[in-house]
């Protein structure tokens, strides 16, 4: 990557980071980057993006201080969860409304890859004769991959939502030159059991363990 980019997500990588009013030094910064990189190696793995993560991360964050930080034994208000967490009152009070309803998934947005997913496999203009999903030319004739891509009105070009594609083995390119869509979701039934014994069977234990032993007064007092 480029230094100039680096420099423009990380900003001055020598000295303390300024996080939300908090100073973070390199090496604590260094520790958490590696910590997180490799997570999200892991969640890529399974296509859950950027703006999936951060909506589970803004409920964890909401739900812990809201229940752990209030003080004399009650939960906390809006406010101090806003201090604590840096996320806007407005947001803690939208957040505690799907955390009311038991963190209802369905309020995590799905991924342009299983929106293009969904479109390809729904949409009766992109359906063949048999109600299945048609090959599609990139950009010749109607309807088209380009056609596809336009109705997610995303900023990015087909082209590279293509090549995504592609590398994930969600579409192979025909002989006859056509985007054919392997699968009806971006995960099998497999991959879904595997995901959840992954988190659930081998990081939790270690992570809840870990969480636990910082916690503990004499850890703290050192």
């Amino acid at each position: 990557m480029h230094k100039c980019v680096i420099l423009l997500i990380f900003g001055n990588i020598k000295g303390s980071y300024n996080l939300n009013g908090r100073n973070m030094s390199e090496k604590i910064f260094r520790v958490i980057f590696k910590v997180v990189k490799s997570f999200i190696e892991i969640l890529l793995i399974y296509g859950i993006n950027y703006r999936q993560l951060n909506q589970i991360v803004k409920l964890a964050y909401v739900d812990i201080v809201m229940n752990n930080y209030g003080i004399r034994g009650r939960k906390s208000n809006n406010s101090r969860i806003s201090v604590i967490t840096g996320i806007t009152r407005k947001e803690v009070m939208k957040i505690k409304q799907i955390i009311d309803k038991k963190g209802d998934v369905r309020n995590i947005s799905p991924s342009i890859i299983t929106k293009l997913i969904n479109y390809w496999s729904s949409q009766k203009k992109f359906l063949n004769n048999h109600g299945e999903p048609m090959d599609l030319y990139f950009d010749e004739h109607t309807p088209n991959f380009c056609n596809l891509v336009k109705t997610l009105e995303i900023d990015i070009p087909p082209g590279a939502v293509r090549e995504v594609l592609k590398k994930f083995q969600i579409v192979e390119i025909t002989n006859e030159q056509k985007l054919k869509l392997l699968k009806k979701s971006f995960l099998n039934k497999d991959q879904e059991i595997e995901i959840i014994n992954t988190f659930s069977d081998v990081l939790f234990p270690y992570i809840y363990t870990v969480s636990h032993n910082i916690k503990t007064d004499k850890y703290i007092d050192k």
